[in-house]
């Protein structure tokens, strides 16, 4: 296996979805986090939502939270 060096910007989002979960992990409710850059190089973040009624994926939502933000 090929392992390639992240870049310090790679490396923060890897710290941002790290966190993201930290903060919100709920076991059958929040159990992946997610990130995302934007053009201007600003970081958004998102978890995954699991309920009876929803299922939606962290990295819709962090990129739906960079969407809403402009």
């Amino acid at each position: 296996m090929v392992y390639l060096h992240l870049e310090e910007e790679d490396e923060r989002l890897v710290q941002a979805a790290t966190s993201v979960i930290r903060r919100n992990f709920i076991p059958g409710r929040h159990h992946v986090g997610a990130a995302v850059r934007g053009e201007s190089g600003r970081i958004f973040t998102g978890v995954h939502l699991e309920s009876s009624a929803v299922d939606v994926c962290a990295e819709a939502v962090a990129i739906g939270a960079a969407a809403s933000s402009g």
